[in-house]
């Protein structure tokens, strides 16, 4: 068995029996310094995943975020709500901060490439750059750091390697000449070796054996995934949705769609073209749906089109669409309770969508045919929806109804932390030291005890019977166990009635005139700034009238923009879903064509039909097929290497770069 996978696994192992921990804890403290760093009060998922990528490098998809998050939650280090999450920024910074240990770390790496670049002038007179030094180190630290850290406690001597490169032999000799002389690098070592094991069990290549083990599975997609999968509640949905069946498909997973629920998701999209054609407008609280398609500008007959071609946009996400199985009174249940216990258990707006969901559960008890499957590989089909009441509910009443087995739903979440956990994490595109810098500032203080580590290593050696698969199912199985201005107008005159009076005997004829006078042209000066004032009024309308037009024809003109975007997104995907498909049905056509001939030509020469002597070039084809045969049988039995399973996942890897070719060449898309 390989070092590596001897490692992870004793490592999984050592962390799991001392203290519960499973392969979700060693991912868990990157996405919490990543939240942390952010120093936002609230993010979503899809910011969760970006903060994740630039601080470490790492690509998790959204529903793995979504179970994470939860965790923290339940460690009371924040709070979900309405899909964001709100992090308690005191109890993270307490609990998930590496900023420090991490430069420090790194200055430990520098320090000791150039005690490295000393060692090599002084005793070979061979100059190394700082870069030589630093990648020597790293590669020496992931090919040696179980014999390092057994030497480090005792259990075994370095000793020089053999290797024809001179970085290698170098590097080898200043190792050994640190642990023979016990130099303060001595500790740097250790470090960058316990370092590079942590990593190893985050970024180890994924065995065949892993993908065997998945046997006919089918997941049945409910009409909120679904819909988020076609894009039709935005493009970040739609990517998060898409990474996950992208990664079901690859490993072997079939994915489908009940006729009903094409049905229910034509009632979704014909409710929003309706709401369109009645006028509706983007507000707060619309349904997704409803609101992605008012934010492009579509008319409902726009979204009427998206309903004609349903199925064409399924086969692009390479969704099926299949029939419920018939009845069958020894695969039924009790469906009057199971409907009460559906509408105890979820707030249903109309009997509908409850009738969708009962309809849809026992589809997929009949498809399993009334067994109890107890693992997720082996349980033929499964119901994967958003609505955790839901999940919920089925899992109680089938337990009742048929015993312990694996559940009939599970969250969309749930299921893309499974199938993640049987795809390996791709390592981050950042230099070595800064990957074992990470792990070690992140994992090793408490997931491990590095005596028990070299235990299990023992133990594991002596056991013969340990393949490289059982470090993905103990990763796997673990973890799977276990989100307007006011304005006053007026004059006011203050006339002292009394002078007016003690004036008014003597001089009452005098001054009434005067009087009367002023408050004629105060009055005119009150008409005319009233006046002046409505004419204000009345522009000041008229600009605001020219600059909401404006407004609305240029959010017109941007949601055009985007609805032109989307349909060439969409044109795009379809075109090169069909066309890998395409491409692989000849790539996999070639060496059966091949293999045909070479059959045809080895067949005895007697028979009929059968050349009677075979020209050279059919000797080659003949010996070839024969050996393909003969190679892929092998390699099946041994690994469980499969072509469907690898021209899967070529297909899936082929048609997102055709995706972004054909965006760029023929739209003009930057992506």
């Amino acid at each position: 068995m390989n070092d590596d996978y001897l490692s992870a696994l004793a490592l999984l192992k050592a962390s799991s029996d001392e203290h519960g921990a499973n392969y979700l804890d060693y991912i868990t403290p990157f996405v919490a310094d990543a939240i942390r760093s952010t120093g936002r009060d609230s993010l979503r998922t899809d910011e969760i995943r970006t903060a994740l990528l630039t601080s470490y490098g790492l690509d998790v998809p959204g529903g793995v975020l979504n179970t994470i998050t939860k965790r923290l939650t339940r460690q009371h280090l924040g709070s979900r709500s309405h899909g964001r999450f709100m992090p308690s920024k005191a109890k993270l910074a307490d609990t998930y901060n590496f900023d420090i240990q991490r430069e420090e770390i790194e200055h430990q790496i520098d320090q000791l490439s150039s005690s490295l670049i000393s060692f090599a002038a002084q005793t070979f007179g061979r100059k190394l750059t700082d870069h030589e030094a630093t990648k020597a180190l790293t590669t020496y630290a992931m090919q040696n750091g179980l014999s390092i850290i057994q030497t480090a406690h005792g259990m075994h001597t370095l000793s020089t390697s053999l290797s024809l490169k001179e970085e290698d032999y170098i590097t080898s000799r200043f190792v050994v000449d640190v642990f023979e002389k016990q130099l303060s690098e001595m500790e740097t070592l250790i470090m960058l070796a316990k370092g590079s094991k942590l990593a190893s069990v985050l970024y180890l290549p994924d065995p065949n054996d892993v993908l065997r083990k998945i046997n006919s599975l089918t997941a049945f997609i409910d009409t909120p995934t679904l819909l988020s999968a076609l894009g039709y509640q935005g493009r970040t949905q739609q990517e998060g949705a898409r990474v996950i069946l992208d990664i079901a498909y690859e490993i072997g997973i079939d994915l489908a769609v009940f006729d009903h629920t094409v049905d229910e998701t034509e009632s979704v999209l014909r409710a929003a073209a309706l709401a369109i054609s009645r006028g509706a407008h983007p507000r707060r609280g619309a349904r997704a749906v409803e609101s992605h398609f008012l934010n492009l500008d579509y008319a409902a007959s726009d979204v009427e089109m998206h309903i004609g071609q349903l199925e064409q946009d399924l086969r692009s996400i390479r969704v099926d669409i299949l029939e419920r199985p018939e009845m069958r009174i020894e695969w039924s249940v009790d469906e009057a309770t199971l409907e009460e216990e559906l509408l105890q258990a979820v707030r249903y707006p109309r009997r509908e969508p409850m009738l969708h969901d009962l309809e849809a559960l026992t589809a997929i008890f009949r498809l399993r045919r009334g067994r109890t499957p107890r693992s997720f590989e082996n349980c033929r089909a499964i119901f994967i929806t958003p609505n955790v009441p839901l999940t919920r509910a089925a899992r109680d009443f089938f337990d009742r109804e048929a015993g312990e087995h694996w559940p009939v739903a599970i969250t969309d979440d749930d299921f893309a932390t499974l199938v993640w956990l049987k795809r390996p994490l791709a390592a981050p595109e950042l230099p070595m030291r800064r990957v074992i810098a990470d792990a070690y500032a992140a994992l090793e203080p408490g997931l491990v005890s590095w005596e028990t580590y070299l235990i299990e290593i023992d133990k594991l050696r002596a056991n013969d019977r340990i393949s490289e698969a059982d470090y993905f199912f103990l990763r796997y199985s673990s973890a799977a166990k276990d989100t307007l201005m006011d304005e006053t107008l007026g004059v006011i005159d203050r006339i002292s009635m009394d002078a007016v009076e003690a004036f008014l005997e003597d001089y009452k004829a005098s001054i009434r005139s005067p009087l009367e006078k002023e408050v004629s042209q105060q009055s005119k000066l009150h008409e005319s700034f009233r006046r002046e004032v409505a004419a204000r009024e009345v522009d000041l309308e008229e600009r605001l009238r020219d600059a909401e037009l404006s407004r609305t024809r240029s959010d017109q003109q941007a949601a055009g923009a985007n609805r032109t975007i989307e349909n060439h997104r969409n044109t795009a995907r379809n075109r090169a879903t069909r066309d890998a498909q395409y491409l692989c049905r000849i790539g996999t056509s070639i060496p059966i064509t091949v293999l045909t001939v070479g059959l045809w030509f080895s067949l005895p020469s007697s028979w009929e039909f059968v050349p009677d002597r075979l020209p050279s070039w059919g000797q080659w084809i003949a010996r070839g097929s024969v050996l393909m045969v003969a190679v892929a049988t092998l390699a099946s039995l041994l690994t469980g290497w499969q072509v469907v399973n690898h021209m899967r996942r070529v297909e899936v890897r082929l048609s997102k770069w055709l995706e972004r070719r054909y965006i760029r060449k023929y739209f003009g898309i930057k992506e």
